[in-house]
Parts: C-alpha cells; structure tokens; sequence
C-alpha cells in the first residue's frame, strides 16, 4: 500500500480516543472491528495485522546489512536476558542489570539504524498515517509520550506491506527456515520491523 506522509507503526488499541458521547456508550475499539475496520472511525490509510505471536516488541530499522548485525546482537543479548530472567534456579539480579545495560548501550550505538521501537497489546500491529489519527483522536500522543509503543518516520513516501520476512540467517545458528510477522517500507526509506523482545 501506498504511504505518502508521517508514518506511524503501533498496536491499533493505543489510538482508540475515549468515549465523546457524553453518554458512556461509544466503544470505538468495538465499533472499528478491534482493529480491521479503522474506515469506520474515519481512518482511510492503514495496514492491520495479526501478529501470530500475541504481545511483543519490535524494533524498526533501516534496511541494510549493518542493522542486520544489529539486530542479531540485541536478539542474542534479549535472549540473555530472557533466560536469566527465567532462570528457575533463582535469577542472578548483577547479571540481569548487567544485560539491561548492556541492551540500551546496544540500543545507543545503533542509533543510526534504529528508526523506533514499537509494542502491541492486543497482538495487532498497525501502520497509519499519523495525520489520519490525530483526526480522529487529537489526543493520541504515544509517538513522542510513549515511544516504545510506537515509531515513528516522518515524510516517508513509498509502498509499505506487512509479510512474512525470512529470519533464519540472523540466528545464531542460521539453521532452519525461520519467519516472522514484519512490516517492510520501500522508498525513499527501506526499513522492516523485528521483534526483539516479549
């Protein structure tokens, strides 16, 4: 689909605006199909879709092999951190902070890759043009109040789909056909999403 404008990537739930009718009864997550209808609420440009995992995190970066390494060391650091948060045996709070650290210093130094980070909630990811929300909800901010909910790319111009993108090569051990739910921009930015976190 054809994006000309801001661009938001977020969960359809966070830009749902609160009941003004006054009387309690106006549901607009409900009204909007939970997310696959948003014409309803007025909203013309957006893509839905199920994530096939439920609740995660993503980080969308531009699309070059630099950030591919980037990735995969955030994923292998998140994968870390996962572990000892899990460990049954009793989690080792030094490590855990340690990994903390390390994953927002990784985050830091891959500035110029990383475009934002988003989350979802009710295991939908979404693109919209930023404009067509605060239409419909003036008082959305989660793109500069909340920004790991939502990225944010600013005059993008090009065709924006939400596939399956191959995963395997940037496992540590590249073995097996690996895929996960992505949304892919090409224009006058490349970029895709991964998840790097639950």
């Amino acid at each position: 689909m054809k994006f000309k404008g801001d661009i938001i990537i977020t969960d359809p739930c966070y830009i749902m605006r609160r009941d003004t009718s006054g009387n309690g009864n106006r549901d607009d997550w409900d009204i909007c199909g939970y997310g696959d209808n948003m014409q309803a609420l007025g909203i013309k440009t957006f893509l839905t879709s199920d994530t096939e995992y439920g609740d995660w995190s993503c980080t969308t970066v531009k699309d070059s092999p630099e950030s591919a390494k980037h990735v995969a060391k955030l994923n292998e650091n998140y994968t870390k951190l996962w572990n000892a948060h899990n460990d049954p045996k009793g989690k080792d709070e030094l490590l855990v902070n340690n990994l903390e650290a390390e994953r927002e210093l990784l985050k830091d130094n891959g500035k110029e890759f990383i475009l934002g980070e988003f989350c979802a909630d009710a295991g939908l990811v979404s693109v919209f043009l930023l404009e067509e929300v605060l239409k419909y909800n003036p008082e959305f901010n989660y793109h500069t109040e909340k920004p790991w909910t939502t990225t944010l790319i600013k005059d993008f111009d090009g065709d924006i789909e939400i596939t399956h993108r191959d995963i395997s090569g940037e496992k540590e051990d590249g073995e097996g056909e690996e895929q996960e739910v992505s949304v892919i921009g090409k224009g006058n930015l490349n970029f895709y999403t991964t998840q790097t976190g639950l």
